[in-house]
């Protein structure tokens, strides 16, 4: 008899089936024939089956890692199986053995299956879910920028404001489904975008708070305290949940690991800004995004109209100073045109 075995590097053995029942497939997922907790296998890595020559083979299922013989680095599509020329998987081997009895044999232990996670981590792979986080985020960023960017028109701002930030977190939403499908052989990209819109409305809501700080509290430690309270708070939210995507496991664990990391990124992106800013300037500014409301809001003016005002407070200037610019006019005339110059009368002190 025939037996098909999956071990780890270290030579334990992970799984072991008839090598009759063909075909089966090989990889993390529970699903397979034969399973194996090792990050650099694929949930469908490789398929056992035989050839039309009836030879035992390995063919790849589009792994990342492929398939490799354990003296040779170079990766294959299909290998054959034979006894003692085995196949590796990432850091797995698989190998036939024959003639083996099956008492002999010890029972294959039973993979330990990945937890679960909160059921919070269950909803983030909805569609409907994905579908609604778009959308809020995409009007919250349209409504953000009309408001905050008055004297335009409001379809264009908020379009594009609305295509920008999904283009922008959809961007920082690969790059953690890389590595999550780097570690765990799965993008998880649909988790990990709920989970970048839920953080980038969570940062846009705190980090309002420094910036009325520093409008009421001018030079006040208030407002660097909410600054870095405001950093820290975005960052922890933003790594904590995406490393709970990549690992439902984690637990505490990763929440350490984030609060730290939190507290080191948003200690540099207090500390930077202020070493940076050391020229003096004399211009009030709020660094608020939801400033200046329209006057619909709040009575209040933007700087388009209040230099308009400027200038209507010029013209009333200059029309008050128009009889006496007329009358000077009147003699330099009298001069051009060869009129006497009449001689000035000093006046009497009074």
């Amino acid at each position: 008899m025939s037996w098909l075995e999956l071990v780890d590097e270290g030579g334990r053995l992970l799984a072991r089936r008839d090598a009759r029942a063909l075909p089966c497939t090989v990889g993390r997922a529970h699903g397979n024939a034969l399973v194996t907790s090792d990050p650099y296998v694929d949930p469908h890595h490789a398929e056992v089956a035989l050839d039309d020559a009836g030879r035992l083979v390995v063919r790849d299922l589009g792994s990342v890692n492929g398939l490799r013989r354990p003296d040779d680095d170079a990766r294959h599509d299909l290998l054959a199986l034979e006894p003692g020329h085995d196949v590796l998987l990432g850091r797995s081997r698989l190998r036939l053995v024959t003639d083996a009895p099956a008492a002999v044999m010890p029972p294959a232990p039973r993979p330990v299956p990945e937890p679960a996670g909160p059921r919070w981590l269950a909803a983030t792979r909805r569609r409907a879910v994905q579908l609604a986080a778009a959308a809020a985020l995409m009007a919250v960023g349209a409504v953000v920028a009309t408001i905050g960017v008055p004297g335009r028109p409001a379809g264009m701002v908020a379009g594009a404001a609305a295509v920008g930030i999904l283009l922008l977190v959809t961007i920082w939403t690969a790059g953690w489904a890389l590595a999550t499908r780097l570690r765990r052989g799965e993008s998880r990209f649909g988790p990990h975008f709920v989970v970048a819109v839920v953080a980038t409305l969570w940062s846009a809501l705190v980090s309002e708070l420094p910036g009325w700080a520093d409008f009421l509290l001018p030079d006040s430690p208030v407002v660097t305290a909410l600054l870095f309270g405001a950093a820290a708070a975005s960052w922890y939210v933003a790594l904590a949940l995406h490393l709970r995507v990549m690992s439902p496991g984690g637990g505490a664990r990763t929440q350490r690991a984030s609060f730290f990391a939190a507290l080191v990124l948003a200690g540099v992106g207090t500390w930077l800004p202020a070493a940076l800013e050391r020229d003096f300037s004399t211009v009030a500014t709020i660094t608020g995004t939801l400033k200046p409301f329209p006057a619909a809001l709040v009575p209040a003016r933007t700087p388009a109209q209040f230099a308009e005002s400027l200038e209507g407070l010029e013209r009333e200037l200059l029309d008050d100073e128009e009889p006496a610019a007329t009358g000077s006019r009147v003699l330099r005339r009298a001069d051009d045109e060869g009129a006497a110059p009449q001689p000035e009368t000093p006046q009497p002190e009074p």
